[in-house]
């Protein structure tokens, strides 16, 4: 290590190893005897001031880099969302064009099929207690690129049946804005992961809970001007395959 000093005759700034420290000698600029001031920094004088360049770095680090970095994953976390969003609705819309109107919110399996019960075909009722009942987040799966996950359900079962519940632990992942606080619902043993998406449903809406067909073509304000699907946080998040949504009146309260 070395020591910085001025000559107090001539001022010039000179270098002087850490053993001559408080001794006399001879300036090389002037000629005059001087004594050498100053301390021995050595090892841990060194060390020291190392931590403190360490310090003032991260401080540094933490004060400009870390909002910036933070806000930066913010804003990717807020385009992935914004493009789950954009996924679903092309999927409803594909929906749409296969069978002649929107998915039900909350009602049978697709409009106007018909199912096999005890060997008679009969239609589906459209009843809100119906235990037939399915979200519309199953039934735009074939239409999102989850054919192998949407054919896994019995659909001659409860939404809720053992089989189905078990099916339902895995979750695409466009349905799940990446959010700090994603959970799970426990519904008979089973983790079911919570979506952030909910269709707004109920009367004066275009999510059908009644298992009416409403088409593209019914919407008298036309498509882009009517609120369709929305993003939720908390409590308002339902097991992804579980039928339920939201109203407008728990849409204006949230």
């Amino acid at each position: 290590m070395s020591i910085l000093f001025t000559c107090p005759y001539c001022g010039q700034q000179k270098k002087a190893k850490d053993k001559l420290a408080g001794r006399t000698v001879s300036c090389k600029a002037c000629g005059e005897l001087i004594k050498i001031t100053g301390e021995k920094r050595g090892f841990w004088g060194g060390l020291i001031a190392f931590l403190v360049v360490i310090v003032l770095g991260l401080a540094l680090f933490c004060g400009v880099l870390m909002p910036a970095i933070t806000a930066a994953k913010k804003a990717a976390r807020r385009m992935q969302c914004a493009n789950n969003t954009k996924q679903l609705l092309i999927g409803i819309q594909s929906y749409h064009d296969k069978h002649g109107a929107l998915p039900y919110a909350v009602g049978p399996l697709v409009p106007g099929q018909k199912e096999e019960v005890e060997g008679a075909e009969t239609e589906v009722i459209s009843e809100i207690h119906n235990p037939q009942l399915w979200s519309w987040r199953v039934r735009v799966l074939p239409f999102m690129e989850n054919q192998l996950l949407y054919d896994e359900f019995r659909f001659d079962e409860p939404w809720d049946s053992e089989h189905n519940l078990t099916v339902a632990e895995t979750m695409p992942h466009g349905l799940e804005c990446s959010m700090p606080d994603q959970g799970f619902k426990e519904i008979n043993g089973h983790k079911i992961p919570l979506a952030n998406y909910v269709m707004v449903s109920g009367p004066g809406t275009v999510g059908s809970t009644d298992g009416s067909e409403i088409r593209l073509n019914d919407i008298e304000d036309g498509p882009s001007n009517t609120l369709l699907i929305v993003e939720v946080c908390g409590d308002y998040r339902p097991a992804w395959t579980e039928p339920v949504d939201i109203t407008l009146d728990d849409l204006g309260r949230g």
